[in-house]
Formats: C-alpha cells, structure tokens, sequence
C-alpha cells in the first residue's frame, strides 16, 4: 500500500460516520458470513491464500451469470460475496505483513 493509501485509511472515520453505501454493503457483506457462522465460523482464517482466491474467482463468475440473467438480488448478493473473499485475503496478506515487519509502518 502506498504513503498516500496508508495517509487515507488512517484517517477514515469511526463506521457510524462511513458513506451511506458503505454501511448498506457491509450488512449484505455481513450477512452472507453470518449464513455461514454455525458451519464454517473464522474458518477462513486458517485457508491458504491461494485458495480464498480461487474462491474469489469462483464468486466473479457467479457475478457474470447473475448479470447474464439479470438477476439483480444475485448481483448484489455476489458482489457481497466477492467483497468477503477480498475483505478476507487481505486481512490474511496485512496480517502477515505486520508479522514479517512488527515495527514498519504498514
């Protein structure tokens, strides 16, 4: 991530103060992991990164079915879906970041 990447999230606010859309997305983001909580929980936490990838991938090409059909609630509920996955990915790639350099600024 750039200085000027890093400068900006730094400075986002609190979540009560995110962009409208922002907070509509992240209940759909977080309703899709819900669904999932009983059978699979943090789960995801222990998969390679390779794999939430190929997932990624998998859930794009739901994205371009569900458009082909124009099925927006499946549009909607996939573009949540593929935000999952990268919202996972790269909390997996920060963490490990941070490991491999605890007092760099990342």
């Amino acid at each position: 991530m750039t200085a000027p990447e890093t400068d900006a999230i730094e400075r986002l606010p609190e979540t009560d103060a995110l962009r409208p859309e922002l907070r509509v997305f992240a209940r759909y983001m977080e309703g899709a992991l819900r669904a999932h909580d009983v059978a699979r929980g943090d789960s995801w936490k222990q998969m390679p990164t390779g794999w939430l990838i190929e997932r990624l991938e998998e859930e794009l090409s739901e994205l371009h079915a569900a458009k082909r059909r124009s099925n927006f609630d499946g549009i909607v509920e996939e573009c949540a879906d593929i935000a999952n996955f990268a919202m996972m990915i790269a909390t997996l790639a920060d963490t490990t970041a941070r490991a491999a350099a605890p007092d760099a600024d990342v």
